[in-house]
């Protein structure tokens, strides 16, 4: 089943429509394609700014809820030291988590992982795994990490 609701339905006709009737214009030298441009034009801008359907804002449904929550959900940097500490703390978090694959001799990594850690500090809902790709061997061949030694 589309996902489409009939507005989009209805902007398809109303441009098809209107595309018609610039053509016929174009052979007639009658003005009746531009009338039709400023109609689909206000036909389209009205059904974009119409609310859609039932949806809420994350507070509404969280004050429906009781209350707000009070303590800080805090970042976390992840340094992954096997596999099942990353089965256990990246798989299965219930935040997203980027995934960083750092080497010390790695100049760009130098750069990199800090900046990630920079970027990521102020966003409460995502961590950071840095895995190392001299101890994690099979993370790196299960994720096809490719090594560059230039």
């Amino acid at each position: 089943m589309s996902s489409f609701g009939p507005g989009v339905y209805l902007l398809i006709v109303v441009w098809s429509i209107t595309l018609m009737l610039c053509w016929v214009s174009l052979r007639t030298g009658h003005y009746v394609g531009e009338l039709a441009f400023l109609i689909s034009l206000t036909v389209t801008l009205v059904l974009v700014w119409l609310p859609r359907g039932k949806s809420q804002s994350p507070l509404r449904c969280v004050r429906r809820a009781g209350r707000l929550p009070t303590t800080p959900v805090r970042f976390e940097t992840i340094h992954v030291k096997n596999n099942a500490e990353f089965v256990s703390k990246v798989m299965n978090s219930s935040k997203p988590v980027i995934v960083n694959f750092h080497a010390e001799w790695c100049d760009p990594c130098k750069i990199l992982t800090p900046k990630l850690q920079e970027l990521i500090e102020p966003l409460n809902d995502l961590d950071l795994a840095v895995v190392d790709v001299e101890e994690n061997a099979d993370l790196v061949h299960t994720f096809e990490v490719v090594l560059s030694l230039d």
